[in-house]
This record gives structure tokens, C-alpha cells and sequence, in this order.
């Protein structure tokens, strides 16, 4: 299993965690939660952009694996929440029953 996978199927079971122990953070109208989608594009876009500046030329092991935990974990985590909030949304729209 490489890191990659890891770090996805991680951040994927955070996201649901966090969806489902918190339920009240839910943005409550489509254009909220479709709004967190763009953001969650945003940064994820900034974060593999900004990631090579923050580490530098040579970076150490301790500073390879706090990008990895302190900026990819949470950024790839938030964009599986605001698409698992995007789907509930459109399921709830499209009269989904969930039960």
C-alpha cells in the first residue's frame, strides 16, 4: 500500500468521521456547500502549488512528513468532506431516501 492510498483512503475516512460526529457544521444551502467544493478546489490547487516553497531545495525527513500530515492530510480531507456535503445535497434535492 503506498502513501498515496494511504493518504486518501485516510483523509476519506476522516472527512466521514467529521460529517458524522458533527453533523451541525453542515453548510445548510446548495450554494454554501457548492461554494466549499470551489474552495476545497482552491486549496488544493495552492497547497501542491505552495508545497515546494515551503520545504525548500533540500527538505529533511521531519520536513517531508509535516507537509504530508500538516498540509496535505487536512487539504485532501476538507475537498472529501465538501464532496461528501455536495452529494448529500444533491441526493437530498433529488428526493433520495437514505433510510
Amino acid at each position: 500500500m503506498t502513501l498515496a492510498l494511504s493518504l486518501g483512503t485516510g483523509a476519506a475516512l476522516l472527512a466521514l468521521w467529521l460529517d458524522c460526529r458533527f453533523e451541525d457544521w453542515r453548510p445548510s444551502s446548495l450554494l454554501h456547500r457548492i461554494a466549499h467544493v470551489a474552495l476545497a478546489y482552491v486549496a488544493r490547487r495552492l497547497m501542491t502549488a505552495g508545497a515546494g516553497h515551503l520545504v525548500g531545495e533540500d527538505p529533511s525527513d521531519t520536513q517531508r512528513f509535516g507537509i504530508v500530515f500538516l498540509v496535505f492530510l487536512p487539504g485532501i480531507m476538507y475537498a472529501f468532506l465538501s464532496g461528501l456535503w455536495l452529494m448529500r445535497a444533491l441526493g437530498d434535492a433529488g428526493g433520495v431516501d437514505r433510510h
